[in-house]
């Protein structure tokens, strides 16, 4: 009886033993989200995942060493504030007769034209934005709903045009980054809305740590933030209020807008300074 029972519990043991491990569930993949439609106007146009970081001073932080004079700074800051590494991985625009159809863009994704070449994208919140040639824009964030949203984009290079029929309101922000501006189409803690917006922006780089921002204000209200630095080092931030025909020019290192100048463009000059960004459909 004794033996039975011992090799009863040593069959047992030895099936257990044998029973290969639990299989361990796959990681949930990333939440897709999906934020708008991309539309080849023409030309050469990929999307993909790239990384773009910016960044920026805080306000007092001192950032660069003064002469002696204490007037000219004579070290500006080492860092190399954006980042850009494309592709992480580009998804080709599906084509019918030769002719490209509109891809879903995702939240993280970033668009990218080609020399003359263009795009048209279509937000879910109805805003629309125009790539020109050479351009490369991230959608970094996109939250919330109708006038309280917040969206921001990132304009490493080139033209667009931006146009925001909805106007956020209260704690809403619609902003886009450049290498040395930020342009903020805000609610209530920011300049009056309740009015379409419609602008153009462009950034250049001007070497390979310093760029130049150009923003022309052709309906509603914006304002634009960069960062200067004081006679000591010290940063601390400058913002500009944007009114219809205003044209907003800031050049300097990344992630400072050392040189910044507004000018009210003239009624009669205001469609050739529109042409000049290139950005129309």
């Amino acid at each position: 009886m004794l033996e039975r029972l011992a090799l009863v519990l040593l069959a047992s043991f030895s099936t257990c033993a044998a029973a290969p491990p639990t299989a361990t569930a796959p990681a949930p993949a990333a939440a897709r989200i999906p934020v708008g439609k991309a539309v080849p106007l023409k030309g050469r146009v990929s999307k993909g995942i790239t990384e773009i970081r910016y960044a920026r001073p805080t306000s007092g932080e001192a950032i660069a060493k003064p002469t002696e004079k204490g007037s000219v700074l004579s070290e500006l800051p080492r860092q190399e504030p954006v980042v850009v590494q494309w592709p992480f991985g580009t998804h080709p625009f599906r084509t019918k007769k030769g002719r490209p159809l509109a891809a879903t863009l995702e939240l993280g994704e970033a668009l990218k034209t080609d020399a003359g070449s263009s795009v048209e994208l279509m937000l879910s919140d109805r805003s629309t934005i125009v790539l020109g040639a050479e351009t490369i824009l991230e959608v970094s964030r996109f939250e919330g709903k109708e006038k309280e949203r917040g969206v921001t984009l990132k304009l490493v290079q080139g033209r667009i045009h931006v146009t925001i029929p909805v106007p956020v309101e209260k704690i809403g922000q619609f902003a886009v980054e450049t290498p040395n501006a930020v342009i903020n189409h805000r609610g209530l803690r920011g300049i009056a809305t309740g009015q379409p917006v419609e602008f153009f922006a462009a950034t250049d780089p001007m070497t390979g740590r310093e760029s130049r921002t150009q923003v022309l204000c052709t309906h509603g209200q914006l304002s634009i933030e960069t960062f200067k630095i004081t006679a000591h080092g010290v940063a601390y931030p400058n913002t500009h209020v944007l009114n219809p025909s205003d044209l907003f020019d800031a050049s300097g290192p990344h992630g400072l807008g050392l040189s910044t100048h507004v000018s009210a463009i003239a009624p009669k000059s205001l469609p050739a300074e529109v042409a000049r960004f290139g950005v129309l459909r």
